[in-house]
């Protein structure tokens, strides 16, 4: 199944991506101008149209036909290649523009346009063969039975849900289901008429369970009078829907199929009854279609309840009145419970102790997923074979089981094509990598997965659209710690390397390699330590890669083998390059500018000094990442070339200046730095130019800053999208400058000034005295941190404290600020709480401060976390008044006097060199205590601790008086105990606090010569340092003792300790560390120690001289690394082979070091594991060989040989194939035979990669030659011209839906315009030739002797005719592969949803009034003449006419009126203006009624009124701006009052403003920002164009569109000219007419 479903919707995102390239201006005029033979590029687009048209059909047909499979996996290798191919054109173009630009003479641009070169051949030769690949097939769409633009039936559809359930198969869902039934109680009642309650989870979590268990609960039949269930699906329809709540209801079929007859009787049966509806599996995101489904809801009594489970968080948000209830994944122990429950039939878990071990290891991988849990159990049920078990265990959940394969694949299939192209590239993410969302959509920008974008910034905001898109259908899931981190489910990362393919290919170890095959276009490496050549065998194979991308998930270094460089260098094709975090890459060849293609290179982490000059010739190079490349220094001198550059990090470099031209880089939108060199680079005025940051940015080198007009010219203020800046001088210099002598600076930072949407702020080595105002200025409302360092000549504060929303304040190295007072909490006298929102403060390296004055007590209300560090001078009080206090740390505030402050809710405590302070008993709440170098005795520790009755961790550093530690007073609960350099403490008493987990002791430990280890049985680390009374670690007086809770045991230095005496007393069955250093007195290890240690995996012992041997019984099996060192016995009996480690089979690692013994040769053959991968060999002055005997049998990947000083060669190099990693150190004479290139035995070595070898230069690009078009075509252009005239009606409406249709109907457009202006100057021409007497001829035999004639104006028509008939012979080639038909309207692309009569009176506004009017005209006492008055409503879309309408036929008074009523959606079928005699006939049957009989006709159009009426018509106006806010706050802050949200009441208002009392438009967007309180989507929602928001988001596009719709075509085009009038324009009637005569 891999890569089934993604072929159909993958392709046709991509070919909208290759048809918009295709259709750029830049990429048709290079075209124009080389006339590539044969018209090659004009049959491509029809090519690929024609494959297009079947896309959808294939899609589903490839999951069951193989055929069909294998015929879009070829199709899409095409694609690629038709991709690449127009991509290589596009390039050539640019390049030619750019290098054309900066000839001087124009001629030489001629030169290059026009002259023979070999670009054409190449280009010609290519377009060819995909040509010839794509028509072989198109030929193939017939034989597979493809049909074009056919959807047909659904592959994959989910079975629907009922309500039943078998609650004995439901595990850990208790507390879910009380949660949702706490919302359904009748107790928690809010008074809502309808709460709709969405459980929101991914597919297979159990949400439709959940509602089954809580539909149920027999509370639910006495909580509610009526409940449905409803399994929605995809097909969100108000009829189907309506209908099966009515069957629910009364269990009887409705055969009507009338929407408001059903709705009314539904209506009927809700009135004043509460009611319970489940409505399962919801998709649907269009806001008005749920409206249109709730109508009838709203009659039933109050709290009654709608459970909605769905997996899209949208859907939540359209629908819910509660927040969403998001169902996580089960525990591993219910997770366990399912799988047993349907694996082990008739039968116990614990009957099968061989099957428990590997069915929990199959369980953890379902990763909480209850379905995954359960197929797995049905897969195995009545199966106990123990190897069955074992081949699922290790097999990909995708290969064996049919129950989460659909499940989870559904979600993806119902996903926008352009969705599931995003998603599928994700399968380059190993499983649990973590992402940020910036960096994927990055990464989709680079590979041209974004559709229909203007520039790069709404490319960057629709990719960010597309990322919540995926993570609100469950995708994508925040990580809880790191909130701008996102993460995969393990299935969902299966899922997409199914659907990706073999397109996609992720490489993750040598042991797990990925066959990269030919059609590999997009490659992600997982890096590891040491990326071998074996890693990449296969890489030359993908000849079209596109993307290479490292992937870091280890914390250490990784380096690479140095062909992957050649390798990738021959890639022409590449658009994304990432070698990100390779230490040993410190040079980018030249040769890099052969990647024409490239978009995106990030070089992170590697130890590049420069980049080639050459890279400034990647014209296509949108993102340039070198982030902590430490050893940077200078960017190449060009880089001003890089006009497409949109990112650029080079945070952590070592820049003394940016290159000049930086400023022509105008569609940069991240820069990070900016740094200002001191005579060199760029100016900050080039700065100025770049009009479209955003993010962060950092300034330095602002000492280099001549005058502050210069400054000036940045213009900060006006980039309001910077978010985050830093302004940098430089460090000061020890005595190198004296106060007042840079007062410059404060001009120049005033002239920095930025926008007000500030968030972070750092500031450092100011040198100006004070601060410019704007710095803590209040009009600052969005700054969260400030962080102001080394400003050492400040002598006062800015006044921060009236920053409103300031989280994190740092200030340090302030040295001249003495007293810190009244300005650091502002003037600003409407600000009554100074510093409300801070949560952080720091204070540091301020050494000559004071005094802290703090009269308000209403500041640092919310402070949670304060540091004062370093200030030695500072004597007065810390602020008293600190209750949201949770961490205090005072550290070398030595003549501090202070009390500390008193509050319950402080939790950490951090006290160091501060013996002045006056210390009292500490909060009961107090967790973690710390003191350091404190004059602290007993008594004073005592009072301290005395309440401290939650403490959990203890250290106490450098307290030369503690004797003991404070008996009875701390609690026996502690869990972790530090005591480092306490010289005379007793602590023996340590062994009373037996639930530590942590003890780690360093220094004397009086009284304690025995540690009973097994009295602390919850120990989990125990290190002890310089313990000299430490003789023994033993087991406790008793039984057997058991430390299953040990995982490390270290002895550092211990000179009396002797002896490990546990034996069979005790056993440490999880110890995985051992370490034993300096125990010089240490005569050996426990005799039993493979038993008592059995999951030890890292042994070290150093400089123990006594211990002679291993225990007999040997070392555990499970051990990976050992290191011996200056332990001369144990290594003589090593010599002698008394080891046995050559039976370790898990040993990787193996250090041997120190040893003063004869040792001319290591190691012996067999004295090792083949296991070793590792090896490590220093201090052994006598070792003069390393035995190829030995290595023959290690498949080595580190070796590491230091101070051998006789060591004289190494093994032979085919020993040393797989070695990744060498290094030599103090080794004379081996380091002189590896000398490189000169060495004996460089040849032995030269393939390590962290040698690098030369990269081999590659092909040169080439131009393109032209050729001309067939002569006298001036006779085709009308009948080409009638032939695209013809299918216009089926363009027209095909278009609104079909992307592929909209391109053609534009580019006919333009092609048209073309042609109007072609014939426009030939009747000039034929004017001319009139007007003048020597061309007296009839007007037909001039404009025939025109073109019969030789002349200059001639030649030029003739170019221009064959031009435009080109473009429309390719237009008309287009018509069938479009499926456009002749002379054929087709079914209407814009229909208006059926209104019923019902409707939620709650929820209309400014109708009270319009509705009285209307009722005046109904009312029997308003005596007409006529049998019936015909009373028209008219108005533009939207306004509200059919609301209006529901308003009068639901009023009581018409029922008391009228002996009948009804109610018809007539829409746009009957066309009354276009025939009065239809309108007539309809009318006839209505005059039998009695007189004063009423129809109210809503309308669009006055001239249908016209016809329709005999009363007045009544106009219907705009709502005003106040209930246009009431209706657009009802549907935005959902039952939340505005008052509550002042940010958003702002853009609310302004909002509404845009919508001109079009209640449509206040509601649709209303509902669109519904339950989402985040400034910023408001704000973009106030910036955007109505018409650019989603058609399905709002339903404001279709409603309007539909009055231009139905306009006649020559209607149409007049109305499309108005467009160049700007809003609120006035103008008059005739001068209208003289334009559009002209």
């Amino acid at each position: 199944m891999a890569g089934a479903s993604v072929g159909g919707a993958f392709l046709s995102a991509a070919l909208q991506v290759l048809f918009d390239r295709m259709a750029s201006q830049g990429f048709l005029d290079f075209i124009r101008g080389k006339k590539l033979e044969k018209g090659l590029v004009k049959k491509l687009k029809p090519t690929l149209m024609s494959v297009k048209a079947v896309l959808d059909d294939a899609e589903d047909k490839q999951i069951t036909n193989p055929n069909v499979k294998d015929w879009v996996s070829e199709l899409k290798d095409a694609v690629y290649d038709a991709e690449d191919l127009v991509d290589e054109i596009a390039t050539e173009a640019l390049r030619t523009r750019l290098e054309a630009e900066d000839e001087i003479a124009s001629t030489k641009v001629i030169r290059v346009v026009s002259s023979f070169n070999p670009f054409s051949r190449g280009m010609e030769s290519k377009l060819e063969d995909v040509l010839e690949r794509l028509e072989s097939l198109v030929k193939q769409k017939e034989i597979l039975g493809l049909k074009e633009y056919c959807r047909g039936e659904k592959a994959l559809q989910r079975p629907p849900a009922t309500s039943l359930v078998d609650e004995s198969g439901v595990y850990g869902r208790d507390n879910e289901k009380e949660a949702i039934m706490k919302l359904l109680c009748l107790e928690n009642a809010n008074g809502n008429q309808l709460d709709v309650i969405p459980i929101v989870g991914m597919g297979g979590v159990g949400k439709t369970t959940l509602a089954q268990l809580v539909y149920n609960d027999k509370r639910v039949d006495e909580w509610f009078d009526i409940k449905a269930w409803v399994c929605v699906s995809e097909e969100f329809e108000a009829f189907r829907v309506t209908k099966t709540i009515l069957e629910e209801i009364t269990s009887i079929c409705d055969s009507s199929q009338n929407l408001n007859q059903l709705q009314l009787k539904l209506k009927e049966k809700l009135l004043g009854k509460k009611f319970l509806f489940v409505l399962d599996d919801v998709w649907n995101e269009k806001y008005v279609d749920w409206e249109e489904l709730r109508s009838p809801f709203c009659f039933g009594a109050k709290n009654s309840k709608i459970v909605v489970t769905t997996r899209n968080e949208s859907v939540a948000s359209i629908m819910r009145t509660v927040p969403p209830y998001h169902l996580n994944i089960l525990s591993d122990e219910d997770c366990w419970e399912l799988f047993a429950k349907h694996a082990f039939v008739d039968t116990s878990p614990s009957i099968h102790p061989n099957l428990t071990a590997t069915g929990e290891a199959m369980v953890k991988r379902c990763r909480g997923l209850p379905l995954a849990a359960k197929a797995l159990g049905g897969l195995l049920r009545y199966n106990l074979d123990v190897d069955e078990w074992n081949k699922i265990s290790t097999s990909n959940l995708w290969d064996i089981t049919d129950g989460i394969l659909p499940a989870l694949r559904l979600s993806y299939y119902y996903l926008p094509s352009h969705l599931k192209r995003c998603f599928a590239y994700c399968s380059l993410f190993p499983k649990d990598y973590e992402f940020k969302k910036e960096e994927l959509v990055r990464l989709w920008m680079a590979e041209d997965l974004l559709l229909n974008f203007k520039s790069k910034e709404e490319m960057e905001e629709q990719g960010k659209e597309y990322f919540k898109d995926l993570a609100s259908r469950s995708f994508f899931h925040q990580l809880s710690l790191d909130k701008s981190c996102f993460v995969m489910h393990d299935l969902i990362s299966d899922l997409a390397k199914s659907v990706a393919g073999e397109f996609f290919c992720r490489l993750e170890g040598c042991d797990n390699l990925c066959e990269i095959n030919q059609k590999a276009r997009h490659l992600s490496n997982v890096q590891e330590n040491y990326d071998v050549r074996k890693k990449f065998e296969t890489l030359p194979k993908a000849k079209g890669l596109r993307t290479f991308l490292s992937l870091k998930c280890l914390p250490w270094h990784s380096y690479v083998t140095n062909k992957v460089m050649h390798d990738l260098l021959s890639k022409s094709r590449l658009r994304v390059l990432s070698l990100a975090k390779y230490c040993n890459i410190n040079e980018i060849p030249k040769e890099i500018s052969k990647l024409k293609h490239l978009r995106s290179l990030d070089l992170s982490g590697s130890s590049i000094k420069s980049l080639p000059n050459s890279l400034s010739t990647l014209y296509n190079l949108q993102m340039l990442t070198l982030f902590r490349c430490s050893n940077l220094v200078e960017l190449p001198k060009d880089m001003g070339r890089l006009i497409n550059m949109y990112y650029l990090n080079i945070r952590g470099t070592m820049l003394a200046s940016m290159p000049k031209g930086m400023g022509k880089l105008k569609d940069l939108r991240t820069l990070t730095d900016f740094v200002l060199g001191e005579q060199n680079g760029s100016s900050i005025e080039e700065l100025g130019k770049l009009k479209h940051l955003h993010g962060q940015l950092a300034i330095s080198g602002l000492k280099n800053v001549a005058c502050a007009r210069d400054a000036k010219s940045v213009n900060l203020k006006d980039k309001m999208n910077l978010k985050e800046l830093e302004f940098i001088w430089k460090k000061h210099t020890n005595g190198s400058e004296v106060l007042g002598q840079f007062e410059a600076d404060k001009e120049v930072l005033q002239q920095l000034e930025p926008h007000t949407n500030l968030e972070h702020l750092v500031i450092g080595f100011y040198r100006g005295t004070r601060f410019p105002e704007w710095v803590g200025h209040s009009s600052f409302l969005n700054v969260v941190s400030v962080h102001l360092r080394g400003c050492k000549f400040c002598h006062s504060m800015p006044p921060l404290g009236q920053l409103s929303s300031l989280k994190s304040l740092s200030i340090s190295g302030f040295s001249a600020v003495v007293i810190v007072g009244d300005e650091f909490y502002g003037s600003d006298h409407a600000l009554t709480k100074p510093f409300g929102s801070l949560e952080n403060l720091r204070f540091e390296d301020m050494p000559e401060w004071e005094e802290w004055f703090c009269f308000k007590v209403e500041a640092f209300c919310l402070l949670q976390e304060l540091s004062i560090i370093d200030c030695p001078k500072l004597t007065k009080n810390l602020p008293k008044h600190l209750r949201s206090l949770t961490k205090l740390e005072i550290r070398n505030c030595e003549n501090l006097q202070s009390l500390l402050p008193r509050t319950t809710s402080i939790r950490q405590l951090n006290l160091r060199r501060c013996d002045a302070l006056r210390l009292e008993p500490l909060s009961c709440g107090l967790q973690k205590l710390q003191i350091r170098d404190l004059n602290i005795d007993d008594s004073m520790l005592e009072k301290m601790v005395q309440h401290c009755s939650h403490l959990k961790k203890l250290v106490m550093l450098d307290c030369s008086k503690l004797k003991i530690l404070p008996e009875g007073k701390l609690p026996i609960t502690l869990k972790e105990l530090n005591i480092e350099r306490c010289p005379v403490l007793d602590c023996s008493k340590i062994l009373l606090y037996t639930a530590l987990e942590s003890l780690i002791i360093e220094g004397k430990c009086h009284k304690l010569e025995s540690f009973p280890l097994g009295s602390m049985p919850m120990l989990n680390y125990v290190s002890i340092w310089e313990c000299e009374d430490l003789k023994s670690i033993c087991a406790s007086n008793g039984s057997h003792q058991h430390l299953s809770r040990l995982n490390y045991l270290h002895i550092y230095h211990c000179s009396n300790f002797t002896s490990l005496q546990i034996e069979d007393e005790l056993s440490a069955t999880n110890l995985t560390s051992l370490t034993l250093w300096h125990c010089m007195t240490l005569k050996s290890l426990p005799e039993q120690m493979r038993s008592l240690f059995p999951s030890l995996e890292h042994l070290s012992i150093r400089y123990c001289p006594e211990i002679e041997s291993f225990p007999e019984e040997g070392l555990s099996s499970k051990l990976k690394t050992i290191e011996i060192g200056r332990t001369d016995k144990l290594i003589a009996s090593m010599m002698r082979r008394a080891w046995g480690l050559q039976i370790l089979p898990s040993l990787r690692g193996f250090e041997l070091s120190g040893a003063e013994l004869e040792m001319e040769s290591f190691p012996d053959e067999h004295m090792l594991p083949s296991s070793i991968t590792s090896l490590t060999i220093s201090d052994l002055p006598n070792l003069k060989f390393l035995d190829n005997k030995a290595f023959q049998h290690f498949a080595l990947c580190e070796l590491i040989i230091d101070s051998c000083p006789k060591l004289q060669s190494m093994p032979e190099k085919s020993l040393l194939a797989s070695l990744s990693y060498l290094s030599i150190n103090n080794c004379p004479l081996l380091r002189k035979r590896c000398k490189k290139k000169k060495g004996k035995d460089w040849p032995k070595v030269s393939h390590i990669p962290v040698l690098l070898d030369r990269i081999v230069s590659g092909d040169v690009l080439r131009l393109i030659k032209g050729k001309k078009l067939e002569p006298l075509l001036l006779e085709k252009l009308k009948p080409t011209l009638m032939s695209v005239k013809a299918v216009l009606d089926d363009a027209e409406n095909k278009q609104i839906t079909k992307p592929s249709v909209k391109s053609w109907t534009d580019e006919l457009k333009d092609a048209v315009y073309d042609a109007e202006d072609l014939l426009d100057e030939i009747s000039t021409e034929a004017l001319r030739n009139k007007i003048e007497p020597e061309y007296q001829t009839t007007a037909m035999k001039k404009v025939s002797s025109f073109f019969s004639s030789s002349n200059p104006f001639k030649d030029g028509m003739q170019s221009k005719l064959e031009e435009i008939l080109g473009r429309l012979d390719y237009l008309l080639n287009q018509i069938q592969i479009l499926g456009l038909k002749e002379n054929y309207k087709g079914e209407k692309a814009f229909q208006r949803t059926p209104a019923t009569s019902l409707v939620d009176e709650s929820d209309v506004y400014g109708r009270d009034d319009e509705k009285e009017e209307i009722m005046k005209l109904l009312d029997p006492q308003n005596l007409s003449e006529n049998q019936i008055a015909v009373i028209p409503i008219v108005s533009m879309g939207g306004l509200g006419k059919t609301t209006l309408a529901q308003l009068i036929y639901n009023d009581p008074r018409v029922d008391k009126w009228f002996d009948r009523k009804a109610w018809v959606c007539v829409s746009e079928e009957f066309d009354a203006f276009k025939n009065y005699f239809h309108w007539k006939e309809l009318a006839s049957p209505f005059t039998s009624g009695a007189k004063n009989s009423k129809i109210i006709v809503t309308i669009g159009d006055e001239n249908v009124a016209a016809i329709m009426r005999n009363v007045p018509t009544y106009r219907l106006d705009v709502l005003s701006d106040d209930d246009c806010w009431k209706l657009f706050a009802k549907h935005a802050f959902d039952g939340s009052s505005p008052t509550k949200h002042p940010d958003l009441m702002a853009i609310g208002e302004a909002i509404v403003k845009g919508c001109g009392g079009l209640p449509l438009a206040a509601k649709a967007l209303g509902g669109l920002l519904r339950c989402k309180p985040d400034a910023d989507e408001g704000k973009k929602i106030l910036h955007s164009n109505f018409w650019d928001i989603p058609n399905d988001a709002t339903n404001i596009l279709p409603a309007l569109t539909l009055s231009y719709h139905y306009l006649p075509s020559h209607l149409k085009r007049c109305f499309a000219y108005c467009s160049i009038f700007p809003k609120d324009y006035e103008f008059e009637k005739e001068e209208l007419y003289s334009i559009m005569d002209g």
